[in-house]
């Protein structure tokens, strides 16, 4: 596992190492039984070196402008040190990668990781209620703890300063919570990565 520390998001050289790679917000995609599309597109990316530009809507972009302040609010909250890394990879699962939201570290090993969501007041009602892992973001945490394979807890945030009364949510999940969910995570990402490769040794092949 490597802690890529001094690589921030979003800056040209972050989107060249995830560049045909998969990350978090991909991890529900490989578990999906229509993940054929998701692998073509990894293989376009590595062979052609471009990423086509992903649209930004408003939702998107005040989710991106409110995470340090959710951040911030957590890290009183629970009175935590959360630190920022622009990317983790983890040798045993080439070509994937993790854009932590922030890690808690102990003696210079993450063991908590932290997940920031800035919806609708809707959803984050909804959240509160429910008060459990959304099932779209589920695999997202799983990348977390199959990735980072030192953490043992996660905590899902959800932030909205609209809802005056509670604007922070904190989920809590550890890897002894979702110890099988983790593992079959894994065997299904490991096999993805064998299929992608197979499959881009063939569009490679020039005859």
């Amino acid at each position: 596992m490597k802690l890529h520390k001094d690589l921030e998001q979003r800056t040209e050289d972050w989107y060249k190492i995830r560049q045909g790679s998969i990350g978090g917000t991909r991890a529900k995609k490989v578990v999906s039984s229509t993940n054929t599309s998701l692998m073509y597109e990894l293989i376009a990316e590595r062979g052609t070196n471009i990423i086509e530009d992903s649209f930004v809507s408003e939702a998107m972009q005040r989710g991106i402008d409110l995470e340090p302040i959710a951040i911030a609010e957590f890290r009183d909250f629970m009175e935590l040190d959360v630190e920022h890394f622009g990317m983790v990879t983890n040798e045993n699962f080439p070509n994937c990668h993790l854009s932590p939201d922030g890690l808690i570290m102990d003696q210079e090993i993450p063991t908590e990781g932290v997940e920031v969501k800035c919806p609708d007041s809707k959803k984050h009602i909804e959240y509160i209620i429910t008060n459990r892992v959304p099932a779209e973001y589920k695999q997202q945490l799983l990348h977390y703890f199959t990735i980072v394979d030192t953490i043992e807890t996660m905590y899902f945030v959800s932030y909205d300063p609209r809802y005056i009364s509670r604007p922070l949510h904190i989920i809590t999940v550890t890897r002894e919570d979702w110890s099988n969910e983790i593992n079959e995570f894994k065997t299904k990402l490991l096999k993805f990565i064998e299929k992608v490769n197979t499959n881009e040794a063939i569009a490679n092949d020039t005859f």
